[in-house]
């Protein structure tokens, strides 16, 4: 956890993305709820937080970064090997 998020009330989402019933995607996301309040009662069982979040509080810039890591403790939800590279 970043340390700026540290000093914030934040929301821990976590939320394992399917298709054709199978894992594709293991998200696990903070969202700082003085930005968007609305995140703190959000339901995310049919919308994702993503999507949720770009179509409740859209953003008009952004940084992003991924990079190569190993599969963790997320393996057994990805339905893959501990150890296996994923893209983070």
């Amino acid at each position: 956890i970043p340390a700026l998020l540290l000093c914030m009330v934040q929301r821990h989402v976590r939320a394992l993305h399917l298709a054709d019933r199978r894992p594709y995607q293991f998200e696990d996301r903070y969202i700082v709820l003085e930005t968007v309040p609305a995140a703190k009662d959000a339901d995310f069982t049919d919308t994702g937080p993503n999507e949720w979040l770009v179509e409740t509080a859209p953003f008009t810039h952004a940084e992003f970064t991924f990079h190569a890591d190993s599969a963790g403790a997320e393996s057994e939800l990805l339905n893959v090997e501990k150890g296996a590279p994923v893209f983070v």
